[in-house]
């Protein structure tokens, strides 16, 4: 019995990769050869998201890209600045939206397909974390020293979970 990564791997044939902070991405096949190569515009510092037969990640050059199912790097889109964090993928009503949060703090949702940018927010400091998406809900750590929760079906939603200070 074939694991669901494994089926997975075998339907995209990206079987293992890695990023630099050079901002080489690398494919390597099931074989342990090098597939190929590509090279972003800037450092990249976050991991890489599959989906389907598509990997989405972000960039210091302030770009979220897209490796396409023929291998192609394309810019996504371009966001308000450098991008440390990895992105966090979200699939609704048979679209796939990429959600990525940028050092500056701005929290932006982009359609994958039209690339079009349908929700941005900015949090009140800087952002190096990842994103969580959980039930519809956005949870992002800001240097502010708190967790923010957005309702993305509520943008307008937002709410903070203050810190402990029994610490």
């Amino acid at each position: 019995r074939r694991s669901h990564l494994e089926l997975q791997c075998r339907r995209t044939g990206f079987w293992g990769g890695s990023t630099s902070v050079t901002g080489q991405i690398t494919c390597i096949d099931s074989t342990g050869c090098v597939r190929w190569t590509l090279k972003a515009g800037g450092h990249i510092f976050g991991s890489l998201r599959l989906h389907r037969r598509s990997i989405y990640f972000g960039c210091h050059d302030s770009y979220l890209y897209k490796i396409t199912a023929d291998d192609h790097l394309e810019r996504l889109a371009q966001l308000s600045g450098e991008i440390s964090s990895t992105p966090v993928l979200h699939e609704e009503d048979g679209g796939l939206f990429v959600v990525s949060v940028c050092n500056s703090g701005s929290v932006h949702v982009i359609e994958a397909a039209s690339k079009a940018t349908v929700f941005t927010m900015q949090l009140p400091a800087q952002s190096f974390s990842s994103p969580c998406l959980v039930k519809g809900r956005l949870f992002v750590g800001c240097r502010d020293d708190r967790l923010y929760c957005i309702d993305l079906e509520n943008a307008l939603n937002v709410n903070y979970l203050e810190p402990r200070k029994d610490h």
